[in-house]
């Protein structure tokens, strides 16, 4: 094992362990308690996501027809 490596093992079932390494570990912390607020963050991320690819198709536009 390399410096700055762990391995974390759990047990899940009686004889089964499973282990994995710390570079392939991912951990959610969700702190909302409400559903309703979980789906609303979810789709202004998705609505501000959407609006920020868009904000790029002018200047590829621009420059196609610049090129002509």
């Amino acid at each position: 094992m390399s410096p700055g490596c762990q391995i974390y093992c759990s047990n899940l079932l009686q004889h089964i362990f499973v282990c994995f390494s710390i570079t392939q570990a991912f951990v959610r912390v969700m702190v909302i308690h409400s559903y309703a607020v979980d789906i609303i963050s979810v789709v202004i991320g998705w609505i501000y996501f959407v609006a920020w690819s868009v904000s790029f198709y002018p200047q590829i536009i621009e420059n196609i027809q610049r090129k002509r």
